[in-house]
């Protein structure tokens, strides 16, 4: 009888664990506005090969951008792999510390900084910001927050109003469209990523000899192989809380700095390898640069908030380069003013 009740109790514990399913020991959170399903594909590889050097179960979770925040505060995962900005933002808020930086493949160059590159026809006699006064620039659609902090905050320290400084800001399908457009008549500049020019030398339908770099600074070899109008900032970092053990922390970034850049999973994520985790100090004096010029439009909370948070998406275009409020909040570098807390009472 007691042999019965043991084995009874043994088959009890196995169904349990046979139909229970097991718990991943990591999540990665990878965020992206794209679709999930070829992020999931994107991403799976990463947390694959993190599973393997690991020997650990990985599971991925792709989240919004707008999600990161609640995602964080709910803890849904433990290995975060968001835009720069997000993480200066919120690394003490969230007790956050960064891993790695990721180096990515871009145009041909491996890169583990970003900037934004100005650009306009020759012919056009367009050299400084000055000349872009009151004219139409056109903006990938595709470009990422950290585009649009640069540009306001290069605007903001030359003392001109974000606002108000170009007559129409028209977003294009992507960097190629944008070049397209400044031959086509379509705008009179465009802002692109730092590299997306070089990319195009071998494009018989462009020629970059007619193109002309507004606000040119000078190229350090060294440090970036591309021209740009802006400052340069640290590409993506991938992070943990400090709650996870820093013996965990350390095997992690092991296996991310261990990443061969000639993987299957460097061809799929697109990105060569990691390095050591930059300084993202210059990153976080941008978002506050910027907030600091939103917290002055009180004028225009209410419009601004109307706005679709991130990339613009209606057909009419203005003047404006689109960073509203809620993507200041979002990034966790925005307070409501006072006054308008007193007026929502």
């Amino acid at each position: 009888m007691r042999i019965f009740i043991i084995k009874t109790l043994l088959l009890s514990v196995f169904l349990f664990y046979s139909v229970v399913p097991a718990f991943a020991d990591l999540t990665l959170v990878v965020v992206s506005d794209e679709k999930e399903v070829k992020e999931l594909t994107r991403w799976g590889t990463l947390s694959v090969y993190l599973e393997k050097k690991l020997e650990e179960e990985v599971d991925l979770e792709i989240v919004k951008s707008r999600q990161l925040q609640s995602c964080l505060e709910s803890k849904c995962g433990d290995i975060f792999l968001s835009d720069p900005s997000f993480f200066a933002a919120n690394r003490k808020k969230y007790s956050l510390v960064a891993l790695a930086t990721r180096v990515s493949a871009k145009y041909g160059e491996e890169v583990s900084k970003m900037g934004t590159v100005i650009v306009a026809l020759r012919r056009r006699n367009l050299v400084e910001m000055e000349d872009l006064k009151k004219r139409r620039v056109l903006l990938p659609k595709t470009e990422n927050y950290m585009t649009r902090f640069a540009l306001w905050r290069l605007l903001l320290e030359m003392e001109y109003n974000p606002d108000t400084f170009f007559l129409q800001v028209k977003e294009t399908l992507d960097s190629r469209s944008a070049v397209h457009g400044l031959f086509t008549g379509e705008g009179n500049a465009a802002i692109l990523p730092a590299g997306a020019i070089e990319s195009m030398r071998y494009d018989d339908n462009i020629d970059i000899a007619k193109l002309n770099v507004i606000h040119r600074r000078e190229k350090n070899l060294s440090v970036f192989p591309y021209t740009t109008s802006t400052r340069l900032y640290p590409e993506w970092p991938i992070y943990t809380s400090t709650l996870l053990p820093k013996e965990k922390r350390s095997k992690i970034k092991k296996a991310l700095l261990d990443m061969p850049s000639n993987s299957a999973v460097s061809r799929v994520t697109k990105i060569i390898g990691w390095v050591e985790p930059l300084s993202y100090d210059e990153v976080y004096r941008c978002l506050v640069r910027v907030a600091k010029k939103a917290k002055r439009k009180n004028s225009t909370l209410k419009r601004l908030e109307k706005l679709r948070t991130g990339p613009r998406r209606s057909k009419k275009s203005s003047g404006e380069i689109t960073i509203t409020i809620e993507d200041l909040k979002r990034h966790g570098v925005y307070n409501e003013p006072k006054d308008s807390k007193r007026k929502a009472k």
